[in-house]
C-alpha cells in the first residue's frame, strides 16, 4: 500500500492511512476502513471486489463518522430519488400538471346538457326543426369521438394536446357527460389512463349509427305521412317539391276538384319578389315562378303531376277611396299566384304565413288628373284578413304560389 492511493468505495474519495491510529480514512465523507481491511482495496486492476469484500472493509470507527458516512449515502440516495421524480414517468407529462379544476368541469357539464336538452327541442319541431336538432346531435357526437381519440390520450403522453386544466376539466364533462367527465377526472388524478377513453368512442360511434338509423326510419316515416295521395282533403298540409333537394316544401290543400285534382298553397312564403306591376301575363315573377322555380324544387315526375291553370287575370285602376275592375288576357300556368278574389274566398286556410304576401292581381294608382302615379299589386296583410291592402312602392313581398296537382299521377 506504500505510495499507492486508494480509493473510498462510498464517495470515490482518496483514502488516508493513520498509521498511529491503526486505521484508513477517507478524506471525502470520513469512512474509516481497518488497515488490515484495506489490502481489499489494491489487489491488481481488473480483480473484481465482492459485496462480501465491501461489508469487512467498511466499519464502524465511531458514531460520527458512522453518521456521516449515512448521511452522505442518504444524501445521494435522495439526490438519485429527486431527479428521478424530476423524469416524466408513464401517467404523467412534463408540460401538464393536473389539478382537478371544479369550476369550469360544472361549466362543461352543464353546457353538455344544454346543448343536447336544445337538440332535443329541435327533434320534436317539425321536419325543420328534426334536421337542425339531427345536425345539433351529430356535431356533438363527432366532437366527443374526436376529443376521446385524440385529445384525451395525449394528456398521458410527453406532447399533450391541451395543456391547460380547466380547459381539460371543462372538455371532459363537455364531451363526457357526468359519467366519462367524472371518470377521465379521476384518472388524470391518479395518473392512469385507463380504457374509459376507448368505451367512449365506441359508444359515441354506436350512438352515431343509432341516431342515423332511427333518423331514416323516422323521416322515411314522416315523409310517408305527409305525402299528397287521393286520400287528401281540404285542410291537409303534405309536402310537395323540395328546397335544397331534401327539405320538402310544405302545402296546404285549399280545394278539391271533382276529378280527383286539388289544388295546394304553399303553408309559407318560399321567396320575396318585386310584385308584378303592369299584369300578370307579362311579370318577371310570372316567368320566374314557370321558369327556374318549377325546375329547381321539383322532378320530373312531380312537374308532370301538375295540371296547367287556365286564370283569369284583372287590374284595379283607380285611387284609395274608388277602384274600377278591367279584365285582362288569361294566362295558362302550372305555377302560379292566387288573385285578390280567389285568396279572400280561401282566407280561412291561408293563415300561417310569417310575413305579407302578394296576389297576381295588378292595380294602377291615379290621380285627379288620371295620370298613373303607380303601379303594383294587391297584398294580403297576414293577421288581418278581414280585408286586404295594395302596394304600389318599390320592394319584394313574400311569395306563396299555387299549383294544381293530380294526385293519381305521382
Amino acid at each position: 500500500m506504500d505510495g499507492q492511493k486508494i480509493a473510498c468505495i462510498v464517495c470515490g474519495g482518496e483514502i488516508t492511512v493513520l498509521i498511529n491510529d491503526g486505521v484508513g480514512k477517507c478524506v471525502n465523507c470520513g469512512v474509516v476502513y481497518p488497515l488490515d481491511s484495506l489490502e481489499v482495496l489494491t489487489r491488481q486492476e481488473g480483480e473484481p471486489i465482492t459485496s462480501q469484500d465491501v461489508a469487512n472493509v467498511v466499519v464502524e470507527d465511531s458514531d460520527s463518522s458512522l453518521n456521516r458516512s449515512e448521511g452522505t449515502t442518504q444524501t445521494s440516495a435522495g439526490a438519485r430519488q429527486e431527479q428521478a421524480s424530476d423524469k416524466p414517468t408513464e401517467g404523467t407529462s412534463a408540460s401538464f400538471q393536473w389539478e382537478t379544476p371544479f369550476a369550469t368541469s360544472a361549466l362543461g357539464l352543464l353546457c353538455s346538457m344544454s346543448w343536447i336538452a336544445l337538440a332535443s327541442i329541435w327533434l320534436k319541431n317539425g321536419l325543420d326543426g328534426f334536421a337542425f336538432g339531427l345536425v345539433l346531435m351529430v356535431l356533438y357526437l363527432v366532437g366527443a369521438i374526436v376529443y376521446a381519440a385524440y385529445y384525451y390520450p395525449s394528456l398521458f403522453t410527453d406532447a399533450p394536446r391541451l395543456t391547460s386544466s380547466k380547459t381539460v376539466g371543462f372538455c371532459n364533462f363537455l364531451f363526457g357527460g357526468w359519467l366519462f367527465g367524472l371518470i377521465w377526472n379521476h384518472n388524470l388524478t391518479i395518473r392512469n389512463k385507463g380504457v374509459s377513453y376507448a368505451v367512449a368512442i365506441v359508444l359515441a360511434i354506436g350512438s352515431a349509427v343509432t341516431s342515423a338509423f332511427l333518423a331514416f326510419v323516422l323521416l322515411g316515416a314522416y315523409n310517408q305521412a305527409m305525402a299528397l295521395d287521393s286520400e287528401s282533403s281540404v285542410g291537409d298540409e303534405v309536402h310537395f317539391g323540395s328546397t335544397y333537394g331534401f327539405i320538402p316544401i310544405k302545402w296546404r290543400v285549399i280545394d278539391r276538384y271533382e276529378d280527383g285534382r286539388v289544388m295546394l298553397v304553399s303553408v309559407d312564403n318560399v321567396c320575396k319578389y318585386d310584385p308584378p306591376s303592369a299584369s300578370w301575363q307579362f311579370s318577371h315573377l310570372r316567368r320566374f315562378l314557370n321558369g327556374d322555380f318549377l325546375e329547381e324544387h321539383f322532378n320530373d315526375k312531380e312537374r308532370s303531376a301538375m295540371t296547367e291553370a287556365t286564370l283569369e287575370n284583372e287590374k284595379s285602376v283607380g285611387d284609395e277611396d274608388e277602384w274600377e275592375r278591367e279584365e285582362l288576357s288569361n294566362t295558362v300556368d302550372k305555377v302560379f299566384l292566387l288573385s285578390d278574389r280567389e285568396a279572400f274566398a280561401y282566407i280561412d286556410l291561408l293563415a300561417g304565413a310569417t310575413s305579407d304576401w302578394m296576389t297576381r292581381t295588378t292595380i294602377e294608382q291615379i290621380n285627379e288628373a288620371e295620370s298613373v302615379v303607380g303601379r303594383g299589386a294587391w297584398m294580403i296583410k297576414e293577421g288581418q284578413f278581414d280585408g286586404y291592402e295594395y302596394s304600389t312602392g318599390f320592394g319584394q313581398y313574400g311569395v306563396r304560389p299555387a299549383v294544381v296537382i293530380d294526385p293519381a299521377l305521382l
